[in-house]
């Protein structure tokens, strides 16, 4: 067992320089109790718990807010119950659990009994929306000022649209403005797409309905919504046969690729300030980690005195399991 302790916590170290971020590991019969006791663990540690005993002393340490799936709402339900502790969620009684918090909250209960009931996954799901934007530090008052907002997010949303090899089927933009109004923007293309001509021409239909004339505006969001893996898209049936968009696109992202980021963009960009571009700092999206996945980086292998295990992570990229 100290060995096994010695091999996880070196291998969430190794993780934690490769990635750059805070990594623990936690161990256990199922992916609720592995991340209960990752989360004990914070911020660099790894534990592996594994025997009834030790189970219990860490479910009876928590509240059950500490499960995730579990929040403010859920347990005000649970309270006039009794059940304050995860130990207490536990040991309730199986049909009670199902009638408070439904199917969901029942799958909480068996695995918090050792029951691995959840899906393990090694690759992260498709996500039901990817996003792009934020503040503009100085407000847009004129249109070609906000249509160059517009562009460079649409790029930086293409970028990611492209590195999660997926499309979209639906285009929102989102608008603030400086006096506290908002106004939003939706469109629904006729087939999924990842293309620049094809997003742009929905962007600016979406525009037009989220822009308020003669009133500043502060910040931006453009959500892709509705996506599918491009290996999976149905075409439209009228789908242009020529590709030069296509080829334009292909070439833009290997200049950028080889040269640096936004070396070829828009010329509906310049109308933004200098700095935007000239300033590194502006070059970084902080609103994701890139392969991140909350509660669902796991990977079966066997351990001692289990038939099934699960190691957990709270932030990498993969999950590599210390044993073969």
């Amino acid at each position: 067992k100290t060995t096994y302790h010695r091999s996880i916590t070196r291998w969430g170290s190794a993780r934690s320089v490769e990635i750059g971020v805070p990594v623990t590991v936690g161990i256990s019969k199922s992916r609720t109790l592995a991340k209960l006791i990752s989360d004990s663990a914070k911020p660099f540690g790894a534990r592996a718990v594994f025997e009834d005993a030790a189970i219990t002393e860490l479910l009876a340490s928590q509240p059950v807010t500490e499960i995730a799936g579990i929040a403010g709402r859920r347990a005000k339900r649970l309270a006039p119950w009794g059940i304050r502790s995860c130990l207490d969620l536990a040991k309730a009684d199986q049909r009670l659990v199902r009638r408070l918090l439904t199917a969901s909250g029942e799958t909480l209960w068996w695995e918090l009994n050792g029951i691995p009931v959840q899906p393990l996954r090694e690759r992260r799901p498709l996500q039901k929306a990817l996003s792009r934007g934020g503040s503009f530090g100085e407000p847009a008052l004129s249109p070609e000022v906000l249509w160059g907002w517009l562009i460079r997010n649409l790029e930086r949303l293409i970028e990611e649209l492209e590195y999660h090899d997926v499309c979209a089927g639906k285009l929102k933009v989102w608008v603030a403005y400086k006096n506290g109004q908002d106004g939003s923007g939706v469109s629904r293309l006729s087939a999924p797409s990842h293309r620049f001509d094809v997003l742009l021409d929905a962007a600016r239909a979406c525009l037009r309905q989220a822009w308020i004339p003669d009133v500043p505006a502060s910040r931006m969001h453009l959500f892709a919504e509705d996506l599918n893996r491009r290996d999976r898209v149905q075409f439209g049936l009228f789908e242009s046969p020529d590709d030069r968009p296509g080829a334009i696109a292909h070439l833009k992202h290997a200049v950028n690729k080889r040269f640096g980021r936004f070396t070829v963009r828009s010329a509906a960009t310049l109308s933004l300030p200098a700095e935007i571009y000239d300033d590194p700092a502006h070059g970084y999206d902080i609103c994701d980690v890139r392969g991140k996945m909350c509660f669902l980086s796991y990977v079966y292998s066997h351990c001692p005195g289990t038939e099934h295990s699960a190691h957990g992570i709270d932030r990498a990229t993969r999950i590599i399991p210390p044993y073969p």
